[in-house]
């Protein structure tokens, strides 16, 4: 009965530890897509940081998931550039998404060590590194409730500019 109940806890506990890292996973990309929000709408740094940090923690399939985003979302703010004939904002935006872009493809070994990103993000913003730590994409939300909101990215980029 006893080595049974040890058991029983064992399995719990190897599924407990499987499933929180399992979870964590799946949300390296949710955090990437909000890291990169900030960064390529607001250019902060620390956002930037944290897209290249969690470009190296991904596995090669999120890794390919965050590298189509920002082909999609480079493409579509091309595209509303053009037809909008819009000034330099979102010129910029798109600028940052392929400066992104070429960073996380040009990495010599996608599973190369992050720890000076890690160091860079402990030094200017834990949040940013507890939440790559956790897979927690609601650290950006925390620090940028506008960007966020309801509010179009325009809008938000002209609140940035004021």
């Amino acid at each position: 009965m006893v080595v049974m109940l040890t058991t029983a806890l064992a399995v719990l506990a190897i599924y407990a530890v499987w499933y929180r890292g399992r979870g964590q996973t799946h949300s390296v990309p949710s955090y990437f897509f909000n890291a990169v929000k900030v960064y390529a709408l607001l250019g902060e740094e620390d956002a930037k940081i944290a897209a290249l940090a969690a470009g190296k923690v991904a596995t090669p399939r999120q890794r390919t998931i965050m590298l189509d985003y920002l082909n999609n979302r480079t493409s579509a703010l091309l595209l509303e550039t053009e037809e909008d004939n819009a000034g330099q904002n979102p010129l910029q935006v798109v600028d940052r998404l392929l400066q992104l872009k070429t960073a996380i493809t040009t990495q010599d070994d996608p599973n190369a060590d992050v720890s000076q990103e890690k160091q860079w993000l402990n030094d200017h913003n834990q949040a940013y590194l507890r939440g790559l730590d956790r897979g927690d994409p609601t650290v950006f939300v925390a620090q940028h409730p506008d960007l966020f909101s309801t509010r179009t990215d325009e809008q938000v980029i002209a609140k940035n500019d004021e």
